[in-house]
């Protein structure tokens, strides 16, 4: 069985961001470029099946210029057999239509039946890149996966997806198929410095688009229908501000100023007070919403002075 792993290499977006206005690129001076969260997901699982399966051959693919290196030694240390790097000058490395056209033809001639990448980039984001090369594969696609297990017989797998509030669906399908990872914290394995300066003396496969079956002329006289069109800093988010009523008493204003949130209105089902007091409003509220039926005779006369001396 063969798999290839698609990694990415990103800006840390835990430093401070810069946004050039005039070309559109975000960039994060004075940081090391990382591998994408999801991508490390992905290359985990493979890693996985690969313990499991001692024959299954795990290749690493990436696209992009000499200093993407970094995320490909890392995945050799990790264990992976192969790592693969594609890059022309031609290559627009933005535009997720045009990396879907050399991701697919790569993922052919290695003749890989399983398809493993995350569901989305931490730079841009757009998490349609799945999808695009799903759709040239005609392979089947799971989206925002946590983990997968491989089927008996080797044709098929069982991927478990995250769902909404924080619920599980559990996607079987046959294979070739494509595996989008949900970006997680926790589940990698650590990787020692020991094997990391291994992989600095294994070589990597290095190809251009011509080598790969694709000509730069042909790919970039597709036009895409991607654009990305302004990319701006997000808006900051203005802190509510209490607002003084004339109609509030000293406590609520108090109240409204701790918290920061708007004054109650008069009707409002809020009340403080005694804890006598406010036992007494609680039935009177269950009362009237008939949650509570008070029985004929009182506590006091069904058990006698017994509740007085308690």
């Amino acid at each position: 069985m063969r798999v290839m792993v698609c990694v990415k290499q990103v800006i840390d977006v835990r430093a401070p961001l810069i946004v050039d206005r005039r070309t559109s690129a975000v960039t994060a001076p004075g940081t090391t470029p990382i591998m994408n969260r999801a991508d490390l997901c992905a290359l985990e699982a493979a890693m996985g099946l690969k313990e499991k399966r001692p024959s299954t051959e795990v290749t690493a693919l990436s696209i992009g210029p000499a200093n993407v290196d970094r995320v490909l030694r890392y995945c050799l240390a990790r264990g992976v057999n192969d790592a693969w790097r594609i890059w022309d000058e031609g290559i627009p490395i933005d535009d997720p239509y045009r990396i879907s056209q050399i991701i697919s033809q790569a993922a052919r001639i290695s003749h890989c039946s399983l398809l493993l990448c995350g569901m989305k980039s931490e730079d841009s984001g757009s998490a349609i890149l799945p999808a695009l090369i799903s759709e040239r594969m005609g392979w089947p696609w799971v989206n925002r996966a946590v983990s997968l297990r491989l089927s008996e017989n080797a044709t098929g797998i069982t991927a478990l997806q995250r769902g909404e509030r924080g619920g599980r669906l559990e996607i079987s399908c046959d294979l070739p198929a494509l595996l989008a990872f949900y970006p997680s914290l926790s589940g990698h394995q650590y990787v020692s410095s020991h094997r990391l300066r291994a992989a600095e003396k294994i070589p990597l496969q290095i190809h251009t688009l011509n080598q790969r079956g694709l000509q730069s002329q042909e790919l970039m006289a597709c036009p895409s229908p991607v654009k990305v069109v302004k990319v701006r800093q997000p808006k900051p988010r203005t802190k509510r501000t209490a607002i003084a009523s004339h109609q509030l008493s000293g406590e609520e204003l108090m109240w409204q100023m701790i918290s920061g949130t708007r004054g109650k209105k008069d009707d409002d089902n809020l009340v403080r007070g005694e804890p006598e007091k406010l036992a007494e409003c609680i039935l009177n509220f269950l009362t009237e919403k008939g949650i509570f039926h008070p029985s004929k005779g009182s506590y006091k006369e069904s058990n006698g002075g017994d509740s007085q001396r308690k």
